[in-house]
């Protein structure tokens, strides 16, 4: 319930985002645009626990990669790629 209502207020949209640990993406942006280097995130380190590679591990066996599809664009005149919703 609370959630919904949230929902309805904005909240967890692109304009009104939920801070991930209190992290502040604008804030962030800058300091690496600023600084010249590019983000890590020391909360969310690139570790195969951090993508739940122990749950994961006993069924990698039966995971296999696929290539993505082709992208396609939209060929009504009357539509384009921005009007069907947020692509962000």
């Amino acid at each position: 319930a609370s959630h919904q209502r949230e929902r309805g207020q904005g909240i967890g949209t692109n304009s009104h985002a939920v801070k991930y640990l209190n992290q502040d993406y604008e804030a962030l942006r800058r300091n690496c645009f600023e600084s010249g280097r590019l983000f890590q995130d020391e909360t969310f380190p690139a570790l195969a626990s951090s993508l739940g590679f122990k749950e994961l591990g006993p069924k990698i066996a039966y995971l296999s990669l696929l290539p993505p599809d082709p992208p396609a664009f939209y060929l009504h005149p009357k539509q384009t790629q921005c009007d069907s919703a947020d692509v962000w």
